[in-house]
């Protein structure tokens, strides 16, 4: 592994962004009859969208997801109920504010989920590194080292063999050949 996150089908994170936001309108609805004031829905939107971010591949499905969670607040639980009005008094900077939200939220996710990744990787080289040395550090002799040094770089470089030709200054003899293959 290169440190590369494996990528999912794009139907799993669909399915998980359709199941978050489901899963916040039925909450939203259920609040809905206990409090009516729109910002209680919207935060649960909200907290639907890091979620998603989370839990799905790159930034577009959080971006959707904060899209369609403005939209969906405003047609399911802002007046008038049903119907999509951006218009009413309050509503733009409202929305747009959630949007704004949403969007930071969906962004610093995806964002920190990369550079997760990268760490990741980079300890994964850092120990690969360490375990080389270590093995290079305790061979015993000049001939042993060369063989080590051949196997490592073969399997860095994901071939599948690796030739040494004798040089006669570092004392091996002239007919000593190395070939290493799977």
């Amino acid at each position: 592994m290169n440190g590369q996150q494996k990528s999912k089908p794009w139907w799993q994170d669909a399915l998980c962004m359709v199941v978050f936001l489901s899963a916040a309108t039925l909450i939203d609805g259920l609040l809905s009859i206990y409090v009516s004031y729109v910002n209680d829905v919207m935060a649960v939107y909200i907290l639907a969208v890091l979620f998603i971010s989370l839990r799905t591949s790159g930034y577009l499905w959080g971006i959707l997801a904060s899209v369609i969670g403005v939209i969906g607040t405003n047609y399911f639980f802002s007046y008038p109920y049903w119907d999509i009005n951006f218009s009413l008094r309050g509503y733009p900077v409202t929305f747009f504010s959630m949007l704004c939200v949403s969007l930071i939220t969906s962004a610093t996710t995806a964002g920190l989920k990369e550079q997760m990744h990268r760490l990741t990787a980079e300890k994964q080289k850092m120990q690969r590194l360490n375990e080389i040395n270590q093995s290079l550090s305790s061979t015993g002799g000049m001939e042993q080292l060369i063989i080590l040094a051949l196997k490592y770089l073969r399997e860095e470089s994901g071939s599948r063999g690796a030739a040494f030709a004798p040089v006669k200054e570092l004392g091996f003899a002239e007919d000593t050949i190395l070939l290493s293959g799977e």
